[in-house]
């Protein structure tokens, strides 16, 4: 199953997706490592889900995050709450 975009409804702008810089990254060798290709098994070690180092990694998930949800609560009937405690609702019990 392919799943195909929709038209806009009448009213409503279609959503352009963000387009983030190209970004080179390094490894802790200090080799470049092109995002998504640090592993060039294919397979992150079990070991590196846990790290949190390099943060910045994510700061073009954030800005497109962020462009949605201006996108969603402009053409549609939402109410958007900026207040993380709001996201407490969707923690898992571990």
């Amino acid at each position: 199953m392919q799943l195909v975009p929709g038209s806009p409804a009448a009213r409503q702008s279609r959503y352009m997706r963000l387009l983030l810089p190209a970004v080179t990254y390094y490894s802790n060798d200090r080799n470049s490592a092109p995002y998504g290709q640090q592993w060039r098994e294919g397979v992150p070690a079990p070991d590196s889900y846990g790290v949190d180092s390099h943060p910045e990694r994510f700061a073009g998930l954030h800005s497109a995050a962020l462009a949605l949800l201006e996108h969603l609560a402009g053409d549609y009937d939402v109410e958007v709450h900026g207040d993380p405690v709001h996201a407490r609702d969707l923690l898992l019990d571990a």
